[in-house]
């Protein structure tokens, strides 16, 4: 950031916090500024109205998904996601050279990236949902009355339900697949499962709601056709799902490793970590487990197998397949 001619005092001020801050020699008095810039920048993303007049703020649209109209709540992540890149700042995360050529907007938008903003939020509602618990992946389940994320469950439950209470209902319904509770149905089109639909219930064999008639059917063709019978199948499926864990929480350290990443990065990220978040509800298991559970000829019968499976699974799971398109592939408009 090069001091220029005529700059604001209010630049001027901003140019020393940076300089403190990456120098790591900033004093109470500049980690405080950096607070109250970077909790603004936060509070102008999840909220709208007058700062001094409580009474103004309401959650903004993008963000009512998770918090409905709690304002409180919101209130209540936009402090915890301050403290936590506060935290940051003492952890010298932002001791990056990079940020000294970066006018106030330009770092404040880096640090807090509307993208990131957002995942932190789902991270929120989801622990707050779980009574607190963490270290899970970032695909995993939030609260049953709101909540991020897409698809889940089940039957005609969504599809009963009026526009209105839809929205929170099904992201509800999606994070229970994505916290791995049985609550998913597989249909079966005729009395004996064909081949895609075999693949289908390898895949989501712990997933698959237990009440239903079709589990029975699949349980018995499961026994009979896969080498290692039910149990390989489900120790195929918590492996691929370790796989897939470790993946998700190399996103999320690479995003905080960096916390100056560029726009592009952070989408690039964004869309990895959606693959993932798909693979880890409906295809845990690789062409080669899938190969060596059935007894393949071949790799390439393996990759077949999971071929067909994955260009049918909208017929397969319509309604969660939908859900996912709308919201788990859902990307900001604008970063400003």
């Amino acid at each position: 950031m090069e001091e220029q001619t005529g700059s604001s005092p209010e630049a001027e001020a901003w140019r020393r916090i940076v300089e403190a801050i990456v120098a790591g020699t900033e004093d109470p008095s500049i980690a405080g500024a950096f607070w109250v810039a970077v909790e603004a920048r936060i509070w102008s993303i999840v909220l709208s109205g007058r700062r001094a007049d409580p009474g103004s703020h309401r959650v903004r649209s993008k963000f009512r998904d998770l918090f409905a109209d709690d304002v409180a709540a919101a209130e209540d992540f936009v402090a915890e996601l301050a403290a936590a890149t506060d935290r940051r700042r003492i952890g010298g995360l932002y001791r990056k050279s990079e940020f000294l050529e970066l006018e106030r907007d330009e770092m404040l938008q880096r640090i807090a990236a509307r993208s990131f903003v957002r995942k932190r939020a789902v991270s929120f509602v989801r622990s707050a949902g779980r009574g607190g618990m963490v270290g899970l992946p970032e695909g995993v389940r939030g609260p049953g009355s709101f909540d991020s994320g897409p698809e889940g469950g089940w039957g005609g439950t969504i599809e009963d339900r009026t526009e209105g209470e839809s929205t929170t209902t099904e992201f509800d319904l999606l994070h229970r697949l994505l916290d791995h509770e049985p609550v998913l149905r597989l249909e079966l089109r005729g009395k004996e499962p064909n081949a895609v639909e075999m693949t289908a219930a390898l895949h989501t064999w712990l997933l698959l709601d237990s009440d239903t008639r079709e589990r029975t059917t699949l349980l018995e063709r499961l026994r009979g056709e896969v080498v290692g019978g039910v149990e390989a199948v489900e120790m195929a499926i918590r492996a691929g799902w370790e796989e897939v864990r470790r993946e998700l929480a190399a996103c999320d350290d690479e995003v905080v490793r960096h916390p100056g990443m560029e726009r592009k990065r952070l989408d690039e990220i964004d869309r990895r970590r959606t693959e993932l978040q798909v693979r880890w509800i409906f295809e845990p298991l690789s062409s080669g487990r899938v190969r060596e559970l059935l007894g393949l000829p071949s790799l390439n019968a393996g990759e077949k197998r999971n071929s067909n499976y994955r260009s049918s699974r909208t017929t397969l799971f319509p309604l969660v397949d939908g859900l996912l398109s709308r919201h788990l592939v859902e990307s900001e408009a604008s970063d400003e």
